[in-house]
Parts: structure tokens; sequence; C-alpha cells
């Protein structure tokens, strides 16, 4: 810690800064690149289908002309909004370890298919 540290002598705190410092850095890449794949290949499939539907629900709501509807399905589509985690009111769409928990279609996007389609 940072009183250990602080006890240290002048040469051993160079000794410290000179191994902490990279051990600390390569730790961080080997687990990057150990964990960035895996959570790429997760995610890539869900997040491909929901940008299709996304772009499904705003062509729809466009070709009727419908810009305040546009608009208000663009701001429940935010980034933001979509991949917001549980929280401690119990709102949200991903879990602590980015898992959806709800299956099939988003929440969000099945809420807009249906309003879509009863158009």
């Amino acid at each position: 810690g940072e009183i250990e540290y602080q006890n240290l002598g002048p040469s051993l705190k160079k000794v410290h800064r000179d191994h902490h410092t990279p051990g600390y850095l390569e730790g961080i890449t080997k687990s990057k690149a150990e964990m960035l794949q895996p959570g790429f290949n997760t995610g890539y499939p869900i997040g491909g289908q929901i940008g299709k539907q996304v772009g499904y629900i705003i062509g729809v709501l466009q070709g009727l002309g419908l810009t305040e509807e546009e608009e208000l399905a663009r701001a429940e589509f935010s980034v933001e909004n979509l991949l917001k985690r549980v929280d401690d009111s119990n709102t949200g769409f991903w879990d602590e370890n980015a898992d959806p928990i709800w299956e099939g279609i988003h929440p969000v996007i099945a809420k807009w298919i249906d309003r879509v389609e009863a158009l």
C-alpha cells in the first residue's frame, strides 16, 4: 500500500517504481487481450440484431412521415437507454456481467415494434 511505499528507502522506491508499473501494465494488457475478443464475440450478434430492429422501426416512422414519433423513438433508442444495466431501482436491461436480462427482443424495441405494426 501507500504507507509501505513511503517507508521504503530511495533505492527501493526506484526498484518498486521500475517493476510495479510495468507489471501492472502487463497485467492490464494481458487481461484486455484475453477478455476483449470473447466479449466482442458475445456482444456483436446482440448489437447487430438491435441495430437492425432499430433501423426497421426508424425507417417505417420516416417512411410514414411520423416525425414526432421518430424523435420519441430515437430518444428511447439512445445507447444509454438500450444498454442500461439493472440498478438499485431495478430498472435496466443488462446484469452486472453485461448479459441481457430479457429473452428474445429487447423490451424497448418490442414496445416500438408493436407500435409500428399497429400503424
